[in-house]
């Protein structure tokens, strides 16, 4: 067929065409890819939190109100969780409400 060296025009540009790209991955392996529909930085900051290890919450003197304002939106969402359920009980019985809470729960 053909002697050594002798290639057809199609293997000729994949062979150049793979040298190309691995040599472009050599050369900056580093740069991060980016796509066309990627935000361009305009996402919003984080926000900072003023308490990241919640000793402002511990030192509340509603805590528990605050518990139970912030399971609220889980109880809504009726998941089925066991320890979100118990969870839900530990902070009903704390706050002496556990009677309205079984019944609410027996309403809806």
């Amino acid at each position: 067929m053909f002697a050594a060296g002798q290639f057809t025009d199609a293997e000729k540009k994949a062979k150049k065409k793979a040298k190309k790209a691995a040599q472009k991955v050599q050369e900056d392996p580093r740069k991060p890819t980016t796509s066309a529909n990627e935000d361009k930085g305009l996402e919003a900051p984080a926000p900072k939190d003023d308490d990241p290890d919640g000793t402002k919450l511990l030192t509340s003197p509603d805590g528990l109100e605050t518990a139970a304002k912030l399971l609220q939106p889980l109880i809504n969402l009726e998941l089925p969780s066991m320890s979100l359920w118990v969870t839900v009980y530990d902070v009903a019985i704390r706050r002496s409400k556990l009677y309205r809470t079984c019944i609410n729960g027996i309403v809806s």
